[in-house]
């Protein structure tokens, strides 16, 4: 028998991200007047209010997002960086037996997976909030971001509120592939009984073989989004979602028919256009993944040729017919359908075969 303890880690630097400076800011979109002044960001003094669509000062209506990007008659556009940054931690233990008519090996490993690009693909171009390519103002519950005392988009109003944040720190977290306990188990067991055996009895007896693998592991880490809009006039986007106050993030009520309920839809809320959402990466853990799969094999030696057998094999996948569900819909936050599973992996799978040997 062997037994392995390591600690296993990698630390990425200078990864690729490419995020759009030619987007208009939150504060930009949230309540540039029409025909503003520069300097005051309100209609100009002495205009017609009604030609200009100027009440109290203000214009009601914000201008287009393609009217106040920094670079005009472009829409998107990305810049290639390499300053992403991840790290891998895990203890990782292993034992192995590979001697008799029972041999297994079982292992086990802890771990965590960080970076700045997580949650939102974990890959170049993946950006959830494209509105953050370097800082983020992000609206939380405890300081929400405000236009002239509410929440709504008031042209020509006056901001306030919010958490101004580098982009490192609002991306980073858990990537979604990140396990942190896996453990995966293999075992062949050859039957040790009847090698003296002949005949009848012999072949009933001997030659017998089982095998089994078990995997294990936790769920993957979500984060909650939804489509919602950057600014008065922005367009609809994938954003981070808004924690609410007071509320869990386990399901306690009814659930509809035939779904499952993972993670209660009154624990997130859509994003205003003012600001990014605090919904923390990674924050909702998915359904854990438990499976066995078994193979049960023996061979028959035929009386027709020298050499001549029958190889009989029965598989088992998912043997143990467990329900291993698929993660949650979270990309709808605000919504009544949000948290809850509908489909999961295949049920238990049955195959039985033969094989000549001649």
């Amino acid at each position: 028998m062997l037994l392995q303890v390591a600690y296993v880690g990698n630390l990425g630097r200078h990864i690729l991200r490419a995020p759009s400076f030619n987007s208009a800011t939150w504060t930009q979109q949230a309540y540039i007047p029409v025909s503003p002044n520069p300097n005051t960001l309100a209609c100009p003094a002495g205009i017609n209010a009604a030609a200009y669509q100027c009440a109290g000062g203000f214009a009601p209506t914000g201008l287009s997002k393609d009217q106040i990007r920094p670079y005009l008659g472009y829409s998107s556009v990305q810049m290639a960086l390499s300053d992403v940054d991840s790290n891998y931690n895990a203890l990782q233990v292993s034992l192995s037996k590979r001697a008799g008519f029972f041999t297994t090996t079982i292992a086990y490993t802890y771990s965590k997976v960080m970076g700045m690009d997580s949650g939102a693909g974990d890959a170049y171009n993946q950006n959830g909030e494209q509105e953050c390519p370097f800082t983020c103002l992000v609206s939380t519950a405890a300081n929400p971001v405000l236009v002239n005392g509410g929440t709504t988009a008031v042209a020509g109003g006056t901001q306030s509120g919010g958490v101004v944040e580098s982009w490192q720190k609002y991306y980073y977290g858990k990537a979604s592939f990140d396990a942190t306990h896996i453990v995966a188990t293999t075992f062949t067991l050859e039957s040790p009984w009847g090698k003296h055996f002949t005949g009848f009895a012999g072949g009933v007896v001997k030659g017998w073989m089982l095998s089994a693998i078990m995997h294990y592991q936790t769920g993957a880490p979500l984060t909650a989004t939804a489509s919602a809009a950057i600014g008065a006039n922005g367009s609809n986007v994938n954003r981070r979602a808004n924690l609410v106050p007071g509320q869990s993030l386990h399901f306690f009520g009814a659930c509809q028919a035939l779904k499952k309920c993972w993670v209660n839809p009154n624990a997130f809320a859509t994003e205003g256009v003012l600001g990014a959402g605090d919904a923390p990466i990674g924050d909702i853990a998915g359904p854990d993944f438990y499976d066995w799969d078994l193979s049960l094999r023996k061979s028959f030696a035929l009386p027709f040729r020298e050499g001549m057998s029958l190889l009989f094999q029965a598989d088992a996948f998912n043997v143990f017919n467990r329900a291993n569900w698929n993660n949650p819909t979270v990309n709808n936050a605000g919504a009544a359908s949000f948290g809850q599973i509908t489909t999961s992996l295949p049920a238990r799978v049955l195959l039985f075969g033969g094989k000549i040997n001649f």
